[in-house]
């Protein structure tokens, strides 16, 4: 009886430690499937590189001109390309151009209804951290400001700034590669004009496609 015993402890034991020995292999498994992402596990970082493809079919833009003032256009065309360096699992920094009008047909540079075209080309560069879906970041933009009066393909009127500011991008993640997101460019000192402190700002709302380069 004593010798079943044993063998029974004996065997309860040997059950124990192989199952505890299962759970490590599959705890170890789940978070690493590669030794290339058990090295960035272990160091933490991810180094890769993105490009991205953005179209906004909402884009607004407070502008000041000597013609009309401080006013807010709006249009349905705004688009921007750029890349991402994620250096690190939930940081990136980003570098894109950015673009935007008010006009009916912004590919010919016809008119809107109120005679006017206006918008902005913006180069910007920001550092953004990931939390689990959303990102949001904030850097540097430099934006060229544009504003034109005529009739159809004909300007009678141009007003043209250049501005430096500030970007606070932020995007949601819909899928692996598309994101929604929404991007606001202040910017405050217009070096080439009179009143060089002057407030402006483009917005855009839009859908961005990223794909994987290294």
């Amino acid at each position: 009886m004593k010798k079943l015993q044993i063998s029974f402890l004996f065997l309860c034991n040997c059950f124990i430690n192989s199952y505890a020995q299962d759970r490590v292999s599959h705890q170890e498994d789940q978070q690493v499937d590669s030794p290339n992402e058990k090295t960035e596990l272990v160091s933490g970082k991810k180094e890769i590189l993105f490009f991205h493809l953005s179209y906004s079919p909402v884009y607004f833009l407070r502008m000041v001109t000597e013609n009309e003032g401080a006013k807010v256009y709006y249009g349905f065309y705004g688009a921007s390309y750029g890349l991402s360096y994620h250096y690190s699992k939930n940081r990136f920094m980003y570098l894109s151009i950015e673009a935007g009008v008010h006009a009916l047909l912004p590919s010919v540079f016809v008119f809107g209804k109120d005679g006017v075209m206006a918008g902005s080309g913006s180069v910007i560069l920001s550092n953004n951290h990931k939390i689990e879906r959303l990102t949001i970041g904030y850097g540097l933009s430099y934006t060229n400001y544009i504003w034109q009066k005529g009739v159809l393909l004909i300007p009678t009127t141009t007003e043209e700034s250049n501005a430096f500011g500030l970007v606070f991008p932020t995007n949601f993640q819909i899928s692996k590669r598309l994101n929604l997101g929404i991007s606001y460019r202040p910017t405050f000192y217009k070096p080439n004009m009179t009143n060089k402190f002057t407030y402006e700002h483009s917005l855009n709302i839009g859908f961005t496609f990223k794909i994987r380069l290294v």
